[in-house]
């Protein structure tokens, strides 16, 4: 854009947004890039972002074995990365491995850090406190007060099916302004985007559908409740099933996407929502069980609401809390959403 351009956008005057983008480009985060000529008068120079002029250290907790790191520029390209087995850790233990994880990042980036991002499963307060994490042992867990204690760097702590929907709205092609992202991992988390902002409701526990019950007769759930989501769709728990009966792949794939529709179907309704997301592994979530998921919407929701949903797998693959927590950084330290 131009200096004219953007002085448009924000409603500022010529001469502030020209003293604005003056600063900026002397802090290296953007630069000229070239002239646009309207056919009358002087040609406009446009200014775009400079996407290397910082870098953002990500973590990812969300895998049960390994926790993933990443740097990555201002544009979400992913300059280097590395993980560090989690050995069943929990508690003090996995918390310290995070931090080790994070001090490692500082030490491959070679340009200015923005700051810290990390997807971590469970609830997640404001703060950057992980609330609970069952499956981590975590309580109370002051990990973004850790890492910016270990780094000397602001650091950001969010939940990962939550990353997830921020990667899927700042990278991934979507078009509404509200969306959906379930993500399908040690347990099935929602991340929900409204009007271009997460929702994380009056607990910092919207999305949590992984335990909302969905068999009377089913499994007890290491929640300690019974028939929750997760005791029948989970990555866990899908890749066993596979695996143990490979012949029963397509009613064991339909099967977890019609759980999944049935958890999904009053969320839709409530929030009138169309844009769906599907993120997990790959080799777990496919076009059956997206398919299964869409029709059982379908058949619970009113056709005004269930015939306008488009439900999708990620593009994003395994890097989606990674970007997430990317963009989630880059919300809170430079306000780009």
């Amino acid at each position: 854009m131009s200096r004219a351009d953007l002085a448009r956008q924000t409603g500022l005057t010529a001469a502030a947004a020209s003293s604005v983008v003056s600063s900026l480009i002397e802090d290296g985060l953007i630069e000229e890039v070239g002239l646009r000529s309207t056919g009358v008068g002087k040609p406009a120079t446009l200014v775009g972002v400079v996407a290397d002029s910082r870098q953002i250290l990500c973590i990812d907790l969300s895998d049960d074995v390994d926790f993933v790191g990443a740097i990555v520029d201002l544009a979400g390209k992913v300059s280097h990365r590395e993980s560090m087995r989690r050995n069943h850790a929990v508690g003090e233990q996995a918390a310290e491995l995070v931090v080790t994880l994070a001090c490692s990042l500082v030490q491959r980036a070679d340009r200015p850090i923005l700051g810290i991002g990390c997807g971590s499963p469970g609830i997640v307060d404001v703060a950057g406190t992980v609330m609970q994490a069952v499956d981590l042992q975590w309580h109370d867990e002051r990990l973004a007060e850790r890492l910016e204690q270990a780094a000397g760097l602001p650091a950001w702590v969010i939940n990962d099916a939550n990353a997830a929907a921020l990667a899927e709205y700042s990278f991934g092609a979507r078009s509404s302004p509200n969306l959906l992202l379930v993500r399908v991992a040690r347990g099935v988390g929602a991340g929900i985007i409204l009007q271009g902002d997460l929702f994380v409701g009056d607990h910092n526990a919207a999305g949590e559908i992984g335990h909302v019950t969905v068999s009377d007769a089913g499994a007890v759930c290491r929640c300690g409740r019974i028939g929750c989501l997760e005791t029948v769709v989970s990555a866990r728990l899908l890749t066993a099933q596979l695996e143990d009966n490979p012949s029963q792949q397509n009613d064991t794939l339909t099967s977890a996407g019609r759980y999944l529709g049935v958890a999904l179907a009053t969320v839709i309704s409530t929030l009138d929502l169309s844009q769906i997301v599907l993120s997990g592994p790959i080799g777990v979530l496919d076009d059956r069980v997206r398919s299964a998921a869409l029709d059982t919407i379908k058949q619970r929701t009113m056709s005004v609401v269930g015939d306008r949903v488009e439900l999708s797998l990620s593009t994003l693959g395994d890097d989606d809390v990674l970007l997430g927590a990317a963009a989630f950084v880059l919300r809170t330290e430079l306000g780009v959403a």
